[in-house]
């Protein structure tokens, strides 16, 4: 037996409708479901029980087989077991083809089902591919001994499809990946490409001519030369009878006779531009869509506009134009700006051009403050650097001052400054002992100290022992003085800007004043 086993097809149900009928009144109504896309790879169903005629069914977009579709009711079929022929064809090209084993016992529904994994899979002798696996040709649910093993049982369990605009289905076993709708008027999911126009007719012929005027009787461009009178559609010739004619079906060049080219499935001249986009078969990378050729401007909408097998490439300010919110093209076609990034100029050409430091979300607020340790009164130095982006946060920072034993002089000197202060647009405020703490002097500053290392007579005032020894009257004693700190940085309302701060925190470094 001959099985191309181009695709899956696996009789999936086989139901008894009624009481057994006589040797010749049996009725057989047969089921397609495929995930292929009708009427773009293929555009009708045969079937046939023995050597009887075959009986055609026209696919259209509108039936939904990937859920299901009835092709046709054999009326007459003798009981015993049949040969069920089942052919999907693109034109007169056969997409694929099985041969079903089926005992009539009376009528009888059956379900054919035919999906994509099996696409490259050729099986020998009376095999048959079955989610991507060579199985027996008698594999039914009645028969699940010569099946394998069910890759799913529910639609969540087949995942997400290769293009974002597939939505899987769990058809007895089989995972099938249809078009989910979102691709909007016009267009359809190609699973290979994503969202595509349908370009030329996506409807049965219906015997009517537009006289060469486009989006006519069958919705198609009008691009051939005249055939009698009329204009073949997109994807037809004028044959030697001067008849409409779809040209071959193909699935690479090598298919291809007398130097035509394979394109959406079809054999055509290079020179040939059914999508009527200007640029001819042999440069454009898809004829059914007139946005997509080379040299054609990216916008952020996961298709390859400009045939240069890359999606969405290119200048921000353009890919992002027309969308409602700026920044960068995303995976799936979306313009954003990515985690912890933000648009700070304003300028579309370099997207989002700040990354946010430190992290947004780090030092939010006084208890969660960024620590940045302990800080020696021997010269201790530690350093913090940000942006503060985005506008109107503050970032808050802690550390430990200490106060070591001194054995000279008290050189306990906390100072906070900043060394970078673009614009001196930023500023701080400290609390000394616990978030709860009252800021000292007026804030916010530029600069903070806290010291005890004074040097000189203050008319009256402390001033810090040197060497340190017994407390003496209107002098600081080297005491302990060690204290947590809290520190807010501000930024001024200025213009956005991503230009960052550096934040110096150091004890003992400077001596008083």
């Amino acid at each position: 037996m001959l099985d191309r086993c181009l695709i899956s097809a696996v009789l999936a149900a086989s139901l008894a409708l009624g009481a057994c009928a006589g040797s010749d009144g049996n009725e057989l109504s047969v089921d397609v479901r495929t995930d292929w896309v009708a009427p773009v790879e293929f555009d009708s169903v045969w079937v046939r029980v023995g050597a009887d005629s075959w009986q055609t069914h026209t696919a259209t977009a509108t039936e939904a087989y990937i859920r299901g579709v009835r092709v046709a009711q054999i009326a007459g079929v003798a009981s015993g077991r049949q040969t069920l022929y089942v052919q999907l064809r693109d034109g007169e090209s056969v997409l694929a083809e099985r041969e079903l084993p089926v005992d009539v016992k009376g009528d009888l529904a059956v379900t054919v089902l035919f999906s994509r994994d099996c696409a490259d899979v050729v099986c020998d002798g009376d095999l048959t591919c079955v989610g991507g696996t060579c199985v027996e040709n008698t594999c039914t649910p009645e028969t699940p001994e010569t099946c394998p093993p069910d890759e799913c049982t529910l639609d969540d369990d087949c995942g997400s499809g290769v293009q974002s605009c597939l939505e899987p289905t769990c058809a007895f076993g089989v995972c099938l990946f249809g078009d989910d709708g979102s691709c909007g008027s016009g267009s359809y999911c190609d699973p290979e490409a994503g969202c595509t126009s349908t370009g030329g007719d996506m409807g049965p012929r219906d015997m009517g001519m537009d006289q060469g005027v486009d989006f006519g009787v069958d919705f198609g461009h009008d691009l051939g030369p005249g055939c009698g009178g009329v204009f073949c559609e997109a994807f037809e010739f004028c044959n030697a009878m001067v008849m409409c004619e779809p040209y071959p079906g193909c699935l690479t060049d090598t298919e291809c006779l007398d130097g035509a080219i394979c394109r959406n499935r079809r054999c055509i001249p290079p020179a040939a531009d059914p999508d009527g986009d200007g640029s001819p078969a042999s440069e454009d990378c898809d004829e059914s869509n007139a946005d997509r050729y080379p040299g054609n401007e990216e916008s952020c909408d996961d298709v390859d506009e400009d045939c240069d097998d890359t999606v969405d490439e290119g200048n921000p300010g353009i890919l992002c134009a027309n969308a409602m919110m700026a920044g960068e093209c995303m995976a799936g076609g979306v313009c954003a700006c990515p985690d912890g990034f933000f648009d700070v100029d304003g300028t579309p050409d370099n997207g989002c051009e700040c990354l946010a430091t430190p992290p947004v979300g780090q030092g939010a607020d006084c208890g969660s403050a960024i620590d940045l340790g302990t800080v020696r009164d021997d010269g201790g130095v530690v350093t913090a650097s940000g942006n503060g982006v985005p506008m109107g946060r503050e970032v808050w920072y802690r550390f430990l001052g200490q106060d070591s034993a001194d054995a000279t002089c008290d050189n306990y000197h906390v100072d906070v400054r900043f060394t970078t202060n673009p614009g001196d647009n930023y500023r701080l405020e400290v609390l000394r002992g616990s978030c709860a703490a009252t800021a000292e002097c007026d804030m916010p500053l530029a600069e903070y100290k806290w010291a005890t290392d004074f040097r000189t007579d203050l008319g009256g005032r402390l001033s810090g022992q040197c060497p340190c020894g017994v407390r003496i009257t209107d002098q600081s004693a080297c005491q302990d003085d060690s204290a947590n700190y809290f520190v807010r940085v501000t930024r001024a309302d200025v213009p956005a800007s991503c230009d960052e701060y550096t934040l110096q925190v150091s004890n003992g470094l400077y001596d008083w004043p």
